[in-house]
């Protein structure tokens, strides 16, 4: 069975009704709505897999880095995909989510970003990780970890700061260093943006 909305694929997890074990099934987060993007597209997709690449940087004890990018208009019709990663050593980015919008503009980044930070936040507080954590379930036993793990831990609850970015980089564009100052991360450019190549 796929279920496509995060929303319901928490709420059946959570209650029983279907066990969500696959940490690389695709699935939909944020809420899709015409008006958001400005015209009637806007789909934003990820896997507990990437989610993930979020808690797997604060356990590196380096501060995160986000890199976001869009690839412009992508078909005849006026769309465009934009998506973010984090960033790891040896200049590796992995991948947290996929966002397909009318246009890259700052409401699209804030949109997608929106969809990723509130899965993590779901993941960490609200999952209820079920009695084959340590056995068969990739996710339980993933989200277990993660927040057992202090550095992990120290981002989310109430105690938490609730503080998933130290910086943001990206081509040298206002929209996404305005998108950077809102999400409170230092703005940085690309090194080859930043040179003209």
């Amino acid at each position: 069975m796929v279920t496509v909305w995060f929303g319901d694929i928490l709420r059946k997890h959570n209650s029983g009704e279907h066990h969500f074990s696959n940490v690389h099934e695709v699935f939909c987060i944020g809420n899709v709505n015409p008006e958001a993007a400005g015209e009637e597209i806007f789909l934003n997709l990820t896997t507990a897999w990437s989610i993930f690449h979020i808690e797997r940087g604060f356990i590196s004890g380096w501060p995160i880095c986000v890199s976001g990018d869009g690839t412009g208009k992508i078909s005849r019709k006026q769309a465009t995909m934009v998506g973010f990663g984090i960033n790891s050593i040896p200049a590796k980015f992995n991948t947290l989510n996929y966002c397909v919008g009318a246009v890259e503009n700052e409401d699209i980044y804030v949109r997608a970003w929106e969809g990723v930070q509130g899965t993590f936040f779901a993941y960490m507080e609200k999952w209820k990780c079920c009695p084959m954590a340590y056995s068969t379930c990739q996710v339980c036993s993933l989200v277990s970890q993660f927040r057992e793990n202090s550095l992990v831990s120290a981002h989310f609850g109430p105690n938490g700061d609730r503080k998933i970015i130290d910086m943001a980089k990206s081509d040298n564009t206002d929209l996404f260093r305005n998108f950077a100052i809102w999400l409170g991360a230092t703005p940085l450019c690309c090194d080859s943006h930043g040179a003209g190549k």
